[in-house]
């Protein structure tokens, strides 16, 4: 229901424990995202698609690998 949300601006979903990022693809609006504390392992390629993606809080995650983004 996440990617219903296609105006949403600002989410912070820290400590809810999601595992993975793969419904954030079509929040083209997003600017600012927290995911911190959760149990995510990896950052989908379709994130770099996110044009207006200012800020991701990552931290607290397994994530073993970064992929390279445009955004990054």
């Amino acid at each position: 229901s996440l990617q219903q949300l296609h105006n949403l601006k600002h989410l912070s979903l820290e400590r809810t424990g999601i595992t993975h990022l793969n419904w954030c693809s079509a929040m083209q609006q997003l600017e600012y995202l927290n995911v911190g504390h959760n149990a995510i392992t990896s950052i989908p390629l379709a994130l770099g698609n996110l044009q207006n993606l200012k800020a991701i809080i990552l931290k607290k995650n397994p994530i073993a690998t970064f992929p390279e983004l445009p955004i990054m």
